[in-house]
């Protein structure tokens, strides 16, 4: 999806990562192929307001998990470890509980 800023993406990243929402997410879904048609229609989501703190801390955020993200990566590793070892890192590291925190607040 085109963005208008780097903070808009990640941002945008956050969210639609966030755990809190995964069950909306999974709701939305009319079938196994189509998620991104129907998702912005049946879970509300902000726009991105530079002016909200919110929105701000939660691209803010989603850099910190693209940083840990890529030192948990393992060019050399199955996707499907890699997926579980990125999940793993930026849980312990405390990112991904703080952006639900946030995305529940907003959501």
């Amino acid at each position: 999806m085109p963005c208008g800023s780097r903070d808009e993406a990640l941002f945008l990243e956050s969210v639609l990562n966030a755990e809190i929402l995964l069950p909306a997410f999974k709701g939305a879904r009319q079938s196994d192929r189509h998620f991104v048609g129907h998702v912005w229609t049946k879970v509300p989501m902000p726009r991105f307001d530079p002016a909200n703190p919110l929105h701000r801390k939660l691209a803010s955020l989603g850099g910190r998990a693209e940083r840990v993200a890529t030192r948990a990566y393992d060019p050399d590793s199955t996707l499907a470890r890699n997926r579980v070892a990125v999940k793993k890192a930026i849980a312990d590291d405390g990112t991904s509980g703080r952006i639900d925190g946030i995305c529940a607040k907003l959501m």
